[in-house]
């Protein structure tokens, strides 16, 4: 993406920040999305519904997602819930000892089964259960098509989720339900959410708000970029000069893919429990 600000590059080289469970409680704006997520979930059809949340990265997709399968109204309403992460570089049998090592738990008798033996019991596991399976960052609609005859639609309302930031596999796995695209912020939306997280109730003190904005404007509405930010802030002395030197960073480098400033930025963070 040409336009990729520098604290996105985090979740390019950390993705796991983006199942953080702290940060997830930390994301607002999304409330109708997930709402209407909360309504595909455990509403009709009985069939097996796909739900696709789509985007670029930095969006939130994995966030959501997330958030929605620890929510205990979610929890409360499956019989076995699951997740795997594809990502761009897979193994077809790591996804499965993922998703049954959640579904049943560990098994030292899983590592000696063969890849279609894994398949067949998923399959069985499955079969009699409502089930919820989160199918995390998929790059290739081969991957949809590896899992896919995993999946037995028993007709009693399991739902998969499945993130991805290319539309073309998002409609690819699409069963019922279209997938769910993610908007960007906003300059008014980020700076709003960076104003929230950094000073709470408390409004900007007036010297901040000038150059706090610009800082909101540089994360190019990406909510967890914001996010990021406003955890790079909190943790500074309150100094107008301080945040200038964050903005012109920001500045220096949002065409750049620097692995120094990257690591920097990152050990600048908050310390959240990483999942």
């Amino acid at each position: 993406y040409h336009m990729t600000p520098l604290i996105l590059t985090l979740f390019i080289h950390h993705p796991q920040l983006a199942r953080n469970q702290s940060i997830a409680d930390d994301i607002v704006g999304f409330d109708d999305v997930i709402q209407e997520l909360r309504r595909r979930l455990i509403k009709e059809p009985k069939q097996l519904d796909v739900i696709s949340i789509v985007g670029m990265p930095g969006l939130g997709k994995t966030t959501l997602a997330y958030k929605l399968y620890y929510d205990k109204s979610i929890i409360s309403h499956f019989d076995i819930r699951a997740q795997c992460c594809v990502s761009q570089i897979y193994t077809f049998r790591n996804l499965l000892l993922a998703i049954l090592c959640d579904a049943i738990g560990e098994d030292s008798k899983h590592r000696n089964k063969s890849t279609n033996e894994l398949a067949d019991e998923l399959r069985r596991t499955l079969l009699p259960k409502r089930y919820l399976i989160l199918v995390d960052d998929v790059w290739e609609a081969s991957a949809w098509d590896d899992l896919r005859p995993c999946f037995h639609d028993a007709k009693n309302g399991s739902r998969i989720i499945l993130t991805t930031r290319h539309f073309e596999v998002a409609n690819y796995a699409t069963s019922v339900s279209k997938p769910i695209p993610l908007r960007m912020f906003s300059d008014d939306e980020s700076w709003n959410l960076l104003e929230n997280k950094v000073f709470g109730e408390e409004s900007c003190p007036l010297p901040f708000e000038e150059v706090g904005q610009e800082i909101a404007k540089k994360c190019r509405g990406l909510p967890l970029s914001v996010v990021l930010m406003a955890g790079i802030l909190s943790k500074m002395e309150k100094k107008e000069e301080s945040w200038k030197e964050v903005a012109a960073t920001l500045s220096s480098h949002v065409h750049s893919d620097s692995k120094a400033i990257v690591e920097q930025s990152y050990q600048d963070l908050p310390c959240f429990p990483l999942a």
